[in-house]
């Protein structure tokens, strides 16, 4: 019920190739130096990333092969430092592919990268083109879709899926590029049962699964109970905009989750902030959803479970008066448990406070 699945798409995560070392010139102190192999194998498989067919395939290389190395990162503030140094030795190293990842990550990577990697994709592009450059890059020789890249459209109205109990919710929009652009949609899984943090992110591209997803969301509906509805696409931006912000809350405590989710959370995270910011209303100041997941449940549902909770602990709770004098009062035997997350029956979960840059402020 928390957090259903519903795309089948494959990305590519396969782990770039190493690049030469046969680079000239002398190699520059970098902010993170334990992390120059990780540098030297982006670069060199960027060759990759300048093969793409076009800006959909570049966005999800660069989530799979840049945006994730966030889930290895100790905290954000390593994974900005070790980014920068990635946008230094790309524009130092000056190959094709290399101005190709800078443009990449400046107009499709995390917004807080913007600024840095659009100017050294500029430095790199004067230098090739200054006179006496003993090497260069044509633009006529750069791939069309860069100007396409980060400019997707939201199409028409987007669904929403919310589980009997109101403690998750699902979000599905669909996207499709300016130009040739093929459609895509993003299905975001929302935690309302911990302050509304955003939970999961994926990415669907196949036709198919395209028009079966709206489809499997509406058929939970009536199945499993809850509720089912299209939204307009500032509506569903706003919501967004507010689970970004409750997921980047300082105030909240860490929860933890399994590495796949947590990996694609933020391989795909700069993405959908990129698509979210696109949408009408996409730019302004979130405001609290002010969902109370208690008075979503069924209030015979709500007796029943703490009836069945109850029976099943009578051995460990006393009615007895409380320290206000109240009879009633369950009183809790043996060392207490601190629950950060309720486990629904997809087991316990959350997020952590994935990298948002100046998204949540």
């Amino acid at each position: 019920m928390g957090g259903k699945s519903r795309s089948r798409h494959g990305r590519n995560k396969s782990t770039p190739a190493r690049r030469s070392p046969g680079r000239g010139g002398t190699r520059q102190v970098l902010r993170l130096p334990g992390l120059r192999d990780v540098y030297d194998a982006v670069l060199a498989g960027s060759a990759d990333l300048a093969d793409a067919a076009d800006a959909l395939d570049a966005e999800l290389w660069l989530a799979a092969n840049v945006c994730a190395i966030r889930a290895t990162a100790p905290d954000d503030a390593g994974y900005h430092l070790a980014m920068l140094d990635l946008i230094d030795e790309a524009r130092r190293d000056g190959r094709r592919q290399c101005l190709i990842l800078l443009q990449t990550m400046a107009a499709a990577g995390p917004v807080g990268l913007t600024e840095p990697a659009h100017l050294a994709a500029r430095r790199l592009s004067d230098r090739a083109s200054s006179p006496g450059a003993d090497r260069g890059v044509d633009p006529a020789e750069l791939p069309g879709w860069l100007n396409h890249l980060g400019k997707a459209e939201v199409v028409g109205d987007c669904a929403v899926w919310t589980d009997v109990f109101g403690e998750f919710m699902q979000i599905y929009c669909e996207y499709t590029h300016s130009g040739p652009g093929r459609r895509h949609g993003l299905l975001f899984t929302i935690d309302l049962g911990f302050q509304g943090i955003l939970k999961n992110i994926d990415v669907i591209v196949k036709p198919a699964d395209l028009d079966q997803a709206v489809k499997d969301m509406a058929r939970d509906t009536e199945r499993d109970g809850g509720r089912f509805e299209r939204i307009p696409a500032a509506d569903a931006a706003g919501r967004l905009r507010a689970a970004l912000v409750a997921s980047a809350d300082e105030s909240l405590p860490p929860v933890l989750t399994a590495a796949p989710e947590r990996d694609a959370l933020y391989s795909m995270l700069p993405l959908a902030v990129r698509r979210m910011m696109t949408m009408p209303g996409g730019d302004e100041p979130a405001t609290p959803t002010g969902v109370q997941v208690a008075e979503a449940w069924p209030a015979q549902r709500r007796r029943q479970l703490a009836e069945e909770f109850r029976a099943a602990h009578s051995d460990q709770w006393d009615d007895r008066p409380d320290r206000t004098g109240c009879r009633g009062a369950p009183v809790r035997r043996g060392p207490a448990r601190h629950v950060d997350h309720p486990a629904g029956p997809g087991g316990p979960g959350g997020a952590g406070r994935p990298y948002l840059g100046a998204v949540a402020h």
